[in-house]
């Protein structure tokens, strides 16, 4: 690209007379998902809204051309990555003397550093089309239909030995999960899955629009879909973060992780989520109460590792009930009385004890059935 790179150069020297430097943000999030999710929500807000981007190299081996639309046409500058024929334009860039580009980089580092902005992304009209046409095509109701994901292990993961552990804890059993599709169906609320296909044991028996079958991941189709949902139902999986540009509620059941980081989510942030913790318990019998597993997070996983303490999976009941208060807030129909406000208040005293990590609410029922978990 150098004989391109120098041909541009004095249309370039123009430019930064008249306008000042170019600003190009480079993002290494790496592999991880949610980690890429969390730059474009930096680039767009928090302490970076003010130095907008001109151009956004992402490096990643994988790409994901709706996220590229929908961050591009939202921040008006080209979205590129580290693969396919965009890198060569973000090289143009990256040669040019520091006096005419000047480079900001974010690197996983970084992650908790900054707020989530609270205000959604603006959808493109190219998206709401594509939502628009795929809802038709699936026969799902547009206003009244549920994102899901749940978690499939790659090949890689399953030829790591280190991660064998990690598989038990939150590889997805699809069998735990057609409760609670059936009765979202029951009530009127599609399901359409978004991520990677449910394969192997995370299969769900039941009959519903899966994006492997029509469209792609990384796609327009995917972020399209996301886009317009009631919420998302996440069995643990990251693919749940496609709800952070457009601030959608989240049901995240079998949940490993929901106590923290705290300073990354407002108060109207942590509000969005319902979440479903897998609870633990030790060789002797003993089950950890959340107080006990605040205290030794995230030890409470290489215990587990060790064989210390097992993990218990949510319930049918437990999937179910919390599909009820999630359907029941949107709708507004969800009513505190005191004992609802008594568990909530108990839960807010454990997390007061522990201010770096934020305060998640968790279901109702679920404090009501496992009251242990609270003293």
């Amino acid at each position: 690209m150098f004989p391109i790179t120098v041909i541009v150069f004095p249309p370039l020297v123009v430019r930064v007379l008249l306008a000042g430097k170019i600003r190009l943000f480079v993002l290494k999030p790496y592999t991880e998902f949610a980690f890429m999710l969390y730059m474009f929500e930096r680039i767009r807000g928090g302490t970076l809204a003010n130095r907008q981007p001109h151009i956004v190299l992402v490096r990643t081996p994988f790409r994901h051309k709706g996220l590229a639309h929908l961050y591009g046409s939202h921040l008006q500058c080209p979205i590129c990555w580290s693969s396919g024929a965009t890198v060569l334009f973000a090289q143009i860039f990256m040669l040019q003397p520091s006096w005419i580009i000047e480079r900001v980089e974010l690197t996983t580092d970084d992650f908790i550093r900054f707020s989530l902005v609270d205000e959604p992304v603006n959808t493109s009209k190219r998206i709401l089309k594509i939502r628009n046409e795929i809802l038709s095509q699936q026969d799902v109701n547009p206003s009244r239909y549920v994102a899901m994901a749940v978690y499939t292990s790659t090949s890689e993961e399953k030829l790591d030995p280190g991660y064998v552990w990690k598989s038990v804890v939150r590889e997805t059993v699809g069998t735990e999960l057609v409760d609670g599709v059936d009765f979202l169906k029951s009530n009127a609320v599609d399901v359409v899955m978004l991520g990677f296909p449910d394969t192997g044991k995370a299969h769900i028996p039941r009959i519903f629009p899966r994006l492997t079958d029509f469209g792609k991941i990384g796609g327009l189709t995917e972020v399209a879909l996301a886009s317009g949902c009631l919420y998302f139902w996440a069995d643990d999986v990251g693919a749940q973060w496609l709800r952070e540009p457009f601030k959608k509620p989240v049901l995240l059941t079998n949940a490993a992780e929901v106590f923290g980081p705290k300073n990354q989510f407002s108060d109207n942030a942590v509000k969005r989520f319902l979440s479903v913790p897998i609870r633990f318990q030790t060789s002797s019998g003993h089950l950890l109460t959340i107080r006990e597993q605040l205290l030794m997070s995230p030890r409470r996983f290489e215990a587990f590792a060790k064989g210390e303490v097992r993990i218990i999976r949510n319930s049918t009941e437990d999937i179910v009930e919390a599909h009820q208060e999630m359907l029941s807030t949107i709708d507004g129909t969800w009513v505190e009385d005191s004992q609802t406000l008594e568990l909530s208040e108990q839960l807010e005293r454990i997390y007061s004890e522990f201010p770096q990590y934020p305060n998640r609410p968790l279901p109702t029922k679920y404090l009501l059935r496992y009251s242990y978990l609270l003293d």
